[in-house]
């Protein structure tokens, strides 16, 4: 299901990773993370990376950056990395109206005007998934934001004791796959 979810998606569509774990959970997580991203890249999608997690942002870094250079990928043209900003909720409402309101930067301090990709790049309108890849709740607070009040289309890469709390929306579509 989530793959099909990734497959569907016609080149050159942007595609929002949230990476919201610790370095406990990157047994787990690294794996689908990188299987997402490179299905991603493989088809040319758009990667924008992002996270809630303070501490999921660096070993995020770590993973785009290995699978980014086995498509040499160009950093600003196929893939952007804006970081994290406190207040997930929030971040959420507002990046649903326009992303810059909250991430007018990028990791390394661009605007993100300046970056190729994010020119026709504003909102949830823009982005054709969301893929989050979960150690706690916050994948719950995107199915409420961002599916919920959006309309975006959302999966998770979860630890196994976040699972059973995803599978009810799964069960009720709200989001495409786990």
């Amino acid at each position: 299901m989530a793959y099909d979810a990734v497959d569907r998606l016609p080149e050159g569509t942007p595609i929002l990773f949230s990476t919201d774990f610790d370095p406990a959970s990157m047994p787990e997580l690294r794996p689908m993370m990188t299987a997402v991203l490179r299905h991603a890249f493989k088809k040319k999608l758009k990667v924008i990376m992002m996270g809630h997690w303070p501490t999921g942002i660096p070993l995020s870094t770590i993973i785009l950056e290995e699978v980014a250079q086995e498509f040499k990928a160009e950093y600003g043209v196929d893939y952007i990395n804006i970081g994290y900003r406190p207040g997930a909720g929030l971040v959420m409402i507002q990046m649903g109206r326009e992303i810059r309101s909250v991430f007018d930067i990028d990791m390394q301090g661009n605007p993100l005007d300046s970056l190729p990709m994010m020119r026709q790049i504003h909102n949830y309108s823009d982005i054709g998934l969301i893929a989050c890849f979960e150690a706690g709740a916050m994948g719950d607070i995107w199915v409420i934001y961002a599916w919920g009040r959006f309309g975006v289309n959302i999966i998770m890469g979860t630890t196994a004791v976040v699972t059973p709390d995803a599978y009810p929306y799964l069960a009720a579509r709200q989001i495409e796959g786990l």
